[in-house]
């Protein structure tokens, strides 16, 4: 080996680390897309589901039952800010 020989060497080593820190932070990136999905989906059913059980508390409740306090504080803080 030659004194040529090692910086080309340690410059190949350098390439090599930095090309698998890239491999590893795309996978990296990758993962957290297929997590933000998930997230994304999950939110959207319970956002459903939300719905459907407010409609369900609105008719079981009438129209001679004051609002329960969570709606009511709902919609009070939904008006204000308008």
């Amino acid at each position: 080996m030659t004194s040529s020989d090692k910086p080309e060497e340690t410059l190949l080593e350098r390439i090599t680390a930095l090309e698998n820190r890239v491999e590893e932070h795309e996978r990296e990136k990758l993962e957290i897309r297929e997590d933000q999905q998930e997230l994304s989906q999950e939110n959207q059913e319970l956002r459903k589901e939300n719905k459907r059980l407010r409609a369900k508390l609105r008719w079981h409740e009438g129209p001679h039952t004051p609002p329960s306090k969570e709606q009511s504080s709902t919609d009070e803080s939904s008006s204000s800010g308008e």
